[in-house]
């Protein structure tokens, strides 16, 4: 959106618009109020982003995780095709280990289109607890399957032959497949988060440099603002009214929520990064043992 976009011209096509007499800055307020005033309608799932979120994407997962259950409960009716079956189970837990993935990431992009950065640890705590629980559902479902395969009515362990051996291979494949979307889908969120940090700062300083002005014995007729938005602006400046830390409109250098991401995005003095989904590194190194 641009200044320019303004109607300057009455029904008649004669200039009736305020915006003639109007500074830069006071256009860019108009301007901004108005933006604001069409996004209050998001403000409250802004605010409360990290529950609804975990409410939105749990009925999903919840689904997820009735055919994770559903892919390993095969034994008593499976007669004599019990290796038939066995392959079956590990084939649709192969394919549902990283179903989790695609939400992680549609959460991810509902949190930068609506928070644009603000309120990142919770946001990313909802995730991650999405992750592990996902991860601990199919660490179950292979507990199930290995007790499935060593009960005496199974009787598998009886004839042990090169195919079991590759379907238990199968199965520690589907704990690294799950370890390899994590740390993919981690450093992704990690290079997100730095753009966002990016826009947040840019945000934070042209609200600084806008409340500067309009403050100043000229009220801001020599203050250059932006001749244009663009979505990724908009969404900032949304996020910013709404989810704003105490201390933001201080300065970026000083603003919690640039700390926040800086410290999220940034390796320490010896190279380490912080984990971002410490919960679900916890989840796999259990559904790893799982797998052995």
């Amino acid at each position: 959106i641009s200044s320019s976009s303004i109607n300057d011209t009455d029904k008649n096509g004669t200039s009736s618009s305020p915006s003639r007499t109007k500074t830069p800055v006071e256009l860019y307020q108009m301007i901004r109020s108005t933006l604001i005033t069409i996004g209050s309608p998001f403000a409250p799932y802004q605010k409360k982003f990290a529950e609804l979120e975990a409410n939105q994407s749990g009925m999903t997962a919840r689904v997820v995780s009735s055919n994770v259950h559903g892919a390993v409960t095969f034994t008593k009716a499976a007669g004599g095709g019990l290796l038939q079956s066995m392959q079956d189970s590990v084939e649709k837990l192969t394919g549902l280990a990283p179903y989790i993935f695609p939400l992680a990431q549609a959460a991810m992009t509902r949190f930068e289109s609506l928070n644009s950065g603000y309120s990142a640890p919770n946001a990313l705590s909802t995730i991650d607890t999405l992750i592990a629980r996902h991860t601990g559902e199919i660490s179950i479902a292979v507990h199930t399957l290995s007790t499935n395969m060593l009960s005496n009515s199974a009787k598998l362990t009886d004839s042990f032959d090169e195919q079991q051996v590759q379907y238990a291979l199968d199965v520690l494949k589907i704990a690294g497949l799950i370890k390899r979307d994590l740390s993919s889908f981690e450093e992704l969120t990690r290079d997100r988060l730095r753009v966002l940090m990016g826009r947040v700062t840019a945000a934070i300083d042209e609200e600084c440099n806008i409340l500067s002005a309009i403050e100043s014995s000229d009220h801001g007729n020599n203050v250059q603002v932006p001749d244009s938005l663009s979505a990724a602006e908009i969404e900032a400046i949304l996020a910013m009214t709404v989810c704003a830390e105490d201390g933001d409109i201080e300065g970026s250098s000083k603003a919690p929520t640039v700390l926040i991401l800086q410290r999220l995005v940034t390796p320490d003095k010896v190279g380490k990064k912080v984990f971002l989904f410490p919960e679900s590194i916890d989840s796999i190194a259990r559904l790893v043992r799982s797998c052995q």
